[in-house]
């Protein structure tokens, strides 16, 4: 590309890229415009200042707004392979005798489904899609948080549910997200299920696992689950740039890759 661009023009088309490739690095970026780093880096400076992207090391994460909620059944069936492996990972890392905390969501469903035929586990969850998608010949031990059902999300919300999770006392939670950046952190775009996600962060006394598809990386909804601090693995997938992963790490957060089949 030529650098006689003016900057608002080069500005745009960072964006543009950002759009499509979702992360990009402060030296390619310096080579297609033909301008120095320095200029990249301020461009990008300025760009976050407006909420177009977040910046990390050495490039820029693509900001994505979510104002609501797609039908449960689309989001189920999006990068459905990608959650299937994710899942399986995530499902490894339970131990025998573990109490473990799930949310809603199709990533967290596939982490039930992975479980169904293990024995000694104990799964609290409101995710209602999950439980009605496993096998009848099922393992697992399964407590269902009750309250008002989401139809749209295939989980249950509100004060009951809250009042059951305040009983337990789990060993681990495995937690899928709606949005996930190193500044926002945790975001859903609707207020019942962050707020009994957070519930659960509150009640845990072990690791606290999010499983999340390169998708949901770099997305922000209209309401605050929880800060980056609380993460201690991130299982996702490969298919965001490495210069993102730093970013994570740098808060204490181990990183996880998987790879699809």
């Amino acid at each position: 590309m030529s650098n006689n661009l003016i900057p608002a023009e080069r500005r745009q088309r960072i964006v543009d890229i950002l759009s499509d490739q979702g992360a990009v690095r402060v030296d390619n970026l310096g080579q297609q415009f033909d301008v120095s780093e320095m200029t990249i880096r301020r461009d990008l400076v300025i760009l976050e200042k407006n909420g177009r992207l977040e910046r990390t090391h050495g490039g820029a994460l693509a900001i994505h707004y979510v104002a609501g909620e797609s039908p449960y059944s689309v989001k189920d069936q999006a990068n459905r392979s990608l959650k299937e492996v994710i899942g399986r990972r995530a499902a490894e890392l339970i131990e025998d005798g573990e109490t473990v905390f799930i949310n809603g969501g199709s990533t967290a469903l596939q982490v039930i489904l992975h479980l169904a035929y293990r024995r000694g586990i104990r799964v609290v969850t409101n995710n209602i899609a999950a439980a009605m998608a496993l096998p009848e010949d099922t393992e697992l031990d399964l407590i269902l948080v009750g309250g008002q059902y989401r139809r749209q999300s295939g989980c249950t919300v509100g004060d009951f549910a809250s009042r059951v999770l305040g009983e337990i006392m789990p060993t681990r939670a495995i937690l899928g997200t709606d949005g996930l950046t190193v500044k926002a952190g945790m975001t859903s775009p609707i207020q019942q299920e962050a707020a009994l996600t957070r519930m659960m962060l509150e009640r845990i006394r072990g690791q606290v696992v999010v499983v999340a598809d390169h998708k949901k990386i770099g997305r922000v909804a209209s309401f605050f689950t929880a800060p980056i601090s609380v993460i201690d693995v991130l299982i996702t997938d490969r298919k965001l740039d490495d210069s993102v992963f730093p970013d994570f790490e740098e808060t204490g957060i181990t990183i996880v890759p998987v790879f699809a089949d």
